[in-house]
Parts: structure tokens; C-alpha cells; sequence
């Protein structure tokens, strides 16, 4: 007598992934899109920022996500507003993404979104004296090109996103280079 467990087990698998992409599908906006060209893929992933799930009663948005080089960095906000609330942080040791020579930003937000970038380089990084705003364009489906715009150095990074009712958020990295 032959078993039929390898052919039950291929049946299970095809079912679950099915069920699986109808629920991507479903989901509150889709299936997630690929960046625009240009945009690097990343080898490594990291994670920076993501609040424990019972923290205050207030979930947490969905992070920015931060590529650089052959890396990526999912970077949760520490301020926003969302549906569910808002919540003002402070982010005491932000991550660092090196000396990049640009990086991609990913907001997480629906609807017309403006992405602001500001930096403030070196001795400043804890004060607004100094800040610059740092180049940001948008290059589709919610990712945008930075460039930092003030001299060589290290660099305090504000990400601030928001807009069209969307809700907003703020994140920090640092970032070493310009000039």
C-alpha cells in the first residue's frame, strides 16, 4: 500500500499559499510594491526603534524603512500621530548608517505624503542651531532619494513624514558624510 502523506502535504502547501496571497491582497493597501529602480537591494537587514507590544496602548506605526548601500534599516518612529493616538519620544542613541553617499526612505504612510529631512552636523546634533535641510526627492510609490546638503561630517538626521490626513512620524539617524 502506498502513503498518500507526501501528496496530502503538497496539497496543504498549495492551499496555504494561497490563502496567504488572497490575505496579502486583501490587506489594507495590498501587496507591497517593488521600489523604483534605482533603489538598491538590500543583504542585510536591521531593525532600530520597535516599542515593546503592550507600550502605553498605543500601537506603533509601521517603520520607515532606511536603505543604504547593500543595507537596510527599519527604522520605527519614536514621535507620531496615527488613528489610535499620538505619542512624543526621543530617540537617546539614533543608529548610524555610515558614510553612505545617499540613502532611500521609504514612508509608510497613505495618501499625498511630504517626506523632511533636516540635519544638523557635529557638535549641534542635539540642538536646532545649525539645522539645514538635507535634499529629499520623491521618486514614486512612497520612497525618496536624501542627500545631505551641509559640509563633510557627522550629521544628526530628522526624518519627519506626514500629510493628507495620513497621520505623521519622526525619526532619527546619524549619518556621516557631505561636503
Amino acid at each position: 500500500m502506498r502513503s498518500t502523506a507526501p501528496r496530502t502535504l503538497a496539497l496543504v502547501a498549495l492551499a496555504t499559499a494561497v490563502l496567504t496571497g488572497a490575505l496579502v491582497a486583501c490587506a489594507p493597501g495590498g501587496a507591497p510594491r517593488a521600489p523604483p529602480s534605482g533603489v538598491p537591494s538590500p543583504t542585510a537587514t536591521a531593525t532600530h526603534g520597535r516599542w515593546p507590544p503592550d507600550a502605553e496602548g498605543i500601537v506603533q506605526p509601521r517603520p520607515f524603512e532606511v536603505r543604504y548601500g547593500d543595507r537596510a534599516l527599519l527604522l520605527h518612529p519614536f514621535t507620531f500621530c496615527a488613528d489610535q493616538g499620538c505619542a512624543d519620544g526621543f530617540d537617546e542613541h539614533p543608529p548610524a548608517v555610515g558614510d553612505a553617499t545617499e540613502l532611500f526612505v521609504h514612508v509608510p504612510l497613505d495618501g499625498d505624503v511630504e517626506l523632511t529631512v533636516t540635519e544638523v552636523e557635529g557638535d549641534a546634533v542635539r540642538t536646532v542651531e545649525g539645522a539645514v535641510e538635507a535634499s529629499a526627492a520623491e521618486l514614486g510609490d512612497g520612497w525618496w532619494r536624501v542627500r545631505l546638503s551641509g559640509p563633510a561630517g557627522e550629521h544628526l538626521i530628522s526624518l519627519f513624514a506626514g500629510g493628507d490626513g495620513a497621520g505623521d512620524m519622526i525619526a532619527e539617524v546619524l549619518w556621516t558624510g557631505g561636503g
